[in-house]
């Protein structure tokens, strides 16, 4: 972050792919740790996922196998975010 850098995606590799959720712990970690915006990644399985990384700080999420696999439906998603604490994960 002192050298410019605006963004950093933070990818589990552990979870990575395997939807068993996220690592909230390290996710909210790097987010208190660092003033760049964090896009979590990694282990999302659903929408509970994304709305417990809502609350970790985190400025965005990648969510990949849990589309492919029809395990998240992203309007769904967007619907609960919006209604969550907080507003909306971009």
């Amino acid at each position: 972050a002192k050298k410019g850098v605006k963004t950093i995606i933070y990818t589990d590799i552990a979870t990575d792919g395997m939807l068993t959720g996220p690592n909230l712990s390290a996710m909210q970690q790097m987010s208190e740790a660092c003033p760049a915006q964090i896009i979590a990644s990694g282990g999302i399985g659903n929408i509970e996922d994304i709305l417990s990384l809502q609350k970790t700080g985190v400025e965005g999420a990648i969510i990949g196998k849990a589309l492919y696999t029809g395990k998240v439906d992203l309007r769904e998603a967007f619907q609960q975010l919006k209604q969550a604490e907080g507003g909306i994960l971009c």
